[in-house]
């Protein structure tokens, strides 16, 4: 894989599956993949548990994915936060309220609605996040520039490819009254 992908082909290996091959060494590809991402799931899984334990002892990986976003997106009331997770207004006033208990959340008043507050990461809070975040990213730069460019760039291409997918659409009725297309993630 040392070639780069070209604009002309954004998907490279892509086809309609009319000349899938008959001894199923796609379907156990396609299986691999799976495992792999499941793995990767968990990694990822682990990797955001260690980053909140490491930014407080007490706080869980929704609260700190609540103040991940906050941190990437700025200030803002706790409804756009909300639609941002898309999660309900419930779910983020526990996270707000947990959050303030630690310590690790602004709220100001808002200046064109007193009755509303507005949401931020401290800049303490903001600065230790970034320093977890540059370990972390550290790591992933040291093992991709073991790589090829052309392979990372490929890399790159093909994730893209899969984080397109939008797999909240997935029904039952596409896979025969089971509750998804292959096996359960365990992530």
């Amino acid at each position: 894989m040392t070639g780069s992908p070209s604009a002309s082909d954004p998907e490279p290996g892509a086809h309609d599956g009319a000349d899938a091959d008959a001894d199923g060494t796609t379907d156990t590809a396609i299986a691999a993949v799976e495992g792999e991402l499941s793995t990767l799931f968990n990694r990822v899984r682990d990797a955001m548990r260690s980053a909140a334990e490491r930014l407080h002892p007490e706080l869980s990986t929704a609260g700190y994915r609540t103040l991940a976003t906050l941190e990437r997106r700025g200030p803002m009331h706790s409804g756009a936060l909300a639609e941002l997770l898309e999660t309900d207004k419930s779910s983020i006033s526990r996270q707000i309220s947990a959050l303030d208990r630690l310590g690790l959340l602004q709220r100001s008043p808002d200046p064109d609605d007193g009755r509303a507050t507005i949401l931020s990461v401290p800049p303490e809070t903001a600065e230790r996040m970034r320093a977890i975040r540059s370990s972390r990213q550290a790591l992933m730069h040291e093992e991709l520039r073991r790589w090829e460019a052309g392979d990372v760039e490929l890399f790159a291409v093909l994730l893209r490819r899969i984080t397109a997918l939008d797999m909240r659409g997935a029904s039952t009725a596409q896979t025969g009254g089971q509750s998804g297309a292959g096996p359960e993630p365990t992530a």
